[in-house]
């Protein structure tokens, strides 16, 4: 209007000078932390903690009022503490330390709340990488000390190193090896994590893995439907052949192992007698060998069957990106459960070094026919049927009562 040719000079100045004074007005009326307050909105019924906003992103932590806290990257949920977020975070940190025969030298792409790097920390590494791209995260990392044993506060010790950098670009420049690497990426649906679920980014992992060396990375359940997350395990298959799925209480973790795996359960034994891994794994169910290996949910035999043929998420062809009309009622994670409950392993025993004592073998029966209850009962809370999963619960603590996740849900925790 302002431009219009019609419109004097004078009558210019004045509009200008009163857009002017608007503008000053609105600007003295707002609060200053004006957007502080709109993050603290986009979680109602939590108090706001802290906040950081740099050229890597925002990063927020939220308090609800059952004491569980929330960390959030550019307004999207990262790192909730809650028993299923916290027992996969461990679980993450472990699992390929483990089953590694001697991790010397690690990466861990993502920070996070800092769990997964503290679990892995336990296991006493020659070198630890963290590469994360949104610095921020780090100084967040106190309000989940509880959970990462104030790891935030000893990057000043020579074995541990802080990168601010993006993973993908990290692996793609540095001439460094390592025995593990772990990829605690965001979900594969979002804009910014896709290029960390394809068959590029794993081969450029797999390029800077030493020769017995081992890759693990986080898997969602929700948000994907099933040819989703059957595209993604088969694009991870596709560059680590002795691929296997472990499976916690509401996510996913592939593992990728130079040979087919095999563990030595008498040496799992052993290395679980570390004081400190113990108790990290403990407080999640996970401490002990049975339970440990109760987490497996596909080995290779069943991995490659449940994938089957079909197209890998690359580069030049990101389907995960572009599946959106799939994701419709994905969001609980229910079709996924539903359609991999059906192709769980029956028994660890095919993947563990021979077991002379028949009392640990049918131990390990016993734990596995238990979880398959277990994870009946998850989907039948997913599908709101209440009487069906507390039937399920008890069903496990029957076959098994050292089935922990069952009881546990039993009591509502």
């Amino acid at each position: 209007v302002l431009a219009h040719p019609s419109l004097q000079r004078k009558m210019k100045a004045i509009a200008l000078g009163a857009l002017a004074v608007v503008v000053v007005v609105l600007m003295a009326l707002l609060p200053k932390n004006l957007f502080v307050e709109l993050f603290q909105w986009t979680e109602p019924n939590s108090r706001l903690l802290f906040f950081d906003e740099g050229a890597g992103g925002t990063v927020t932590v939220h308090e609800y009022r059952d004491g569980h806290r929330l960390l959030k990257v550019n307004g999207g949920g990262e790192v909730p503490t809650n028993y299923a977020s916290i027992q996969t975070f461990r679980l993450l940190g472990n699992l390929p330390m483990l089953v590694h025969p001697g991790p010397r030298e690690v990466a861990v792409v993502a920070f996070g709340g800092g769990i997964t790097l503290a679990a892995v920390d336990l296991h006493g590494p020659e070198r630890l990488d963290c590469i994360e791209v949104v610095d921020g995260v780090f100084a967040a990392g106190k309000y989940f000390s509880q959970y990462n044993y104030y790891i935030y506060n000893r990057f000043d010790r020579p074995h541990l190193n802080a990168i601010v950098d993006d993973g993908r670009n990290h692996m793609l420049r540095t001439a460094r090896r390592y025995d593990v690497i772990i990829s605690d990426a965001t979900h594969p649906g979002t804009a910014d994590s896709w290029v960390l679920y394809t068959e590029e980014f794993y081969r450029l992992c797999q390029r800077r893995l030493l020769q017995d060396g081992v890759m693990a990375q986080w898997l969602p359940l929700h948000g994907l439907s099933r040819e989703d997350f059957r595209m993604v395990l088969r694009t991870f298959g596709a560059v680590f052949p002795h691929a296997s799925l472990w499976l916690t209480h509401e996510y996913a973790i592939m593992l990728g192992t130079p040979e087919r795996l095999r563990i030595d359960l008498a040496r799992l034994e052993e290395r679980l007698r570390n004081e400190a891994v113990r108790a990290n794994l403990q407080e999640v169910d996970l401490g002990d060998p049975i339970s440990f290996m109760s987490a497996l949910a596909l080995g290779e035999d069943e991995y490659a069957p449940f994938v089957g043929s079909g197209p890998t998420n690359t580069d030049d062809r990101p389907y995960i990106s572009f599946t959106d009309r799939r994701r419709r009622g994905t969001g609980s994670g229910l079709p996924v459960m539903i359609d991999l409950s059906a192709h769980l392993a029956e028994s660890a025993l095919p993947y563990l070094a021979p077991v002379e004592s028949k009392k640990t073998r049918e131990r390990l029966q016993r734990r596995y026919a238990a979880r398959r209850h277990t994870v009946q009962g998850m989907i039948a809370l997913l599908e709101r049927d209440h009487r069906g999963a507390e039937a399920a619960f008890r069903r496990a603590v029957e076959i098994d009562p050292r089935e922990r996740g069952a009881a546990r849900a039993l009591r509502g925790r």
